[in-house]
């Protein structure tokens, strides 16, 4: 009897498990390819429905506000369209995984890995970026203030003061003798 129910168990238990298992892994593997897909195309809007909350409010957001403005459409057109293919899932814990792709454009190939992490019973992409030097997230330290900032602003030429200019202007004369 007992033997018969572990075989029964493997029988209808395990399989419903793989299905599961497979079924999930489709599911990461489709929410990594589409984040990617709008990434890699520059449609940043319709990469956020695939990212958590943190990824929207501060890496999205800082590309679109930050980068967007100032990249070059010769240079959007000459990359596009990015081709993703997802090489392979590596579980990290039940709530974590590392999805492998590679990105071909015109310009480059890229392989890279990002993590997708379980949202209530959804999966994200979770791509916070930092600013250098710091754990902080980008978007908050760009808004922290210029102390704080990752390159601190140059002076615009309205802002110089002619006495500073002067005194910078002999000390490097100084210098040279």
């Amino acid at each position: 009897m007992r033997n018969t129910l572990k075989i029964l168990v493997a029988i209808v238990v395990l399989p419903l498990m793989a299905v599961s298992c497979d079924e999930e892994q489709k599911e990461i593997k489709d929410v990594a390819y589409k984040y990617l897909d709008a990434m890699g195309n520059y449609r940043i809007s319709e990469a956020r429905a695939f990212a958590t909350k943190a990824t929207r409010d501060n890496t999205l957001t800082f590309i679109e506000e930050s980068i967007m403005p100032y990249m070059d459409s010769s240079y959007i057109t000459k990359n596009t369209p990015a081709k993703i293919k997802i090489k392979g899932v590596r579980v990290i814990d039940k709530d974590h995984v590392r999805v492998a792709f590679r990105k071909t454009t015109p310009i480059k190939t890229q392989n890279d890995s990002i993590t997708i992490v379980k949202v209530g019973r959804v999966w994200r992409v979770d791509q916070v970026i930092s600013a250098p030097g710091g754990n902080q997230p980008i978007l908050q330290k760009r808004t922290a203030g210029s102390d704080t900032t990752a390159v601190k602003r140059k002076k615009r030429i309205s802002e110089i003061d002619p006495a500073e200019v002067e005194k910078a202007r002999k000390e490097y004369q100084k210098s040279k003798k």
